[in-house]
């Protein structure tokens, strides 16, 4: 039952993920308590990163198919960004207990819903964008990577549910970037979480008579990370076509919906 459970996890992950432009944490993260109620927090974060970088490696390689490719001295900046507030993040893991880091998954879901729920519409300058962004909105963009980076380590949603309202609202960045830049940068910032928590913990024995011990690594449990990835990249190509299609207004309003719904959980 696990297994299915952590497949059909990933079959949702694969569909909003590429959709909407989050890492999918917002998902992953309350069935993982769900499927495993007594886990502990670094390895739900650390093995939701896993998977985040696994599938945002999937939906660039989807979107490059479409023509949509990040231009990399802005994604270059972000993804700088945000490493380093990955790396914050997960520093702060180990002076917090559970309770603490649920709540603060919960309240930055709620806060980020409401914002979401209440911003205008974004600019519709489309393939101009990216030329018309100066030092400012550089700067700008590298402070949202840094923020969502730093959520990222901190509560393992992959800084998407952060970064997404604020490339909207802050930005002005056209809903069909979106996607594009937020699994870029998600993909770089999950990366360096997985790393710091293989390296900085011992292994966990929460699975330690189960078969999915035989994939744990420091922090981050590598069967997990591949079940829910295998079921995201059933979906993924799905969530891409229909980022295409949907008008902008229904998508933003049905992430902030979403956000909302998982932090009341």
């Amino acid at each position: 039952m696990t297994f299915v459970l952590l497949l059909l996890t990933g079959l949702i992950v694969g569909l909003i993920s590429s959709f909407f432009g989050v890492g999918g944490g917002v998902i992953a993260i309350p069935m993982l308590y769900t499927t495993f109620p007594k886990i502990p927090p670094q390895l739900a974060i650390s093995s939701s990163m896993g998977m985040i970088f696994l599938n945002s490696i999937i939906n660039i390689y989807h979107f490059s198919q479409s023509n949509r490719r990040p231009i990399f001295k802005l994604a270059g900046l972000m993804g700088v960004g945000v490493a380093i507030g990955v790396i914050t993040g997960v520093y702060f893991t180990t002076y917090l207990n559970p309770i603490q880091l649920k709540l603060i998954f919960a309240i930055v879901l709620f806060l980020v819903s409401l914002r979401l729920f209440f911003s205008k519409k974004s600019s519709d300058t489309g393939d101009q964008w990216t030329e018309n962004l100066d030092r400012k909105e550089k700067l700008k963009a590298f402070l949202i990577a840094f923020s969502g980076g730093n959520l990222a380590g901190l509560t393992g949603l992959g800084g998407g549910a952060i970064m997404v309202p604020m490339f909207i609202t802050i930005l002005k960045m056209p809903l069909k970037w979106v996607p594009v830049y937020s699994n870029f940068v998600m993909g770089c910032g999950a990366l360096i979480g997985v790393i710091n928590y293989m390296a900085l913990y011992d292994t966990s024995s929460f699975f330690a008579k189960s078969k999915f011990m035989s994939f744990q690594l420091g922090m981050v449990n590598w069967g997990i990370i591949i079940l829910i990835t295998l079921g995201s990249f059933l979906t993924s190509k799905v969530g891409v076509k229909l980022n295409e299609k949907v008008p902008e207004k229904i998508s933003k309003n049905l992430f902030a919906a979403l956000l909302l719904i998982f932090s009341l959980k």
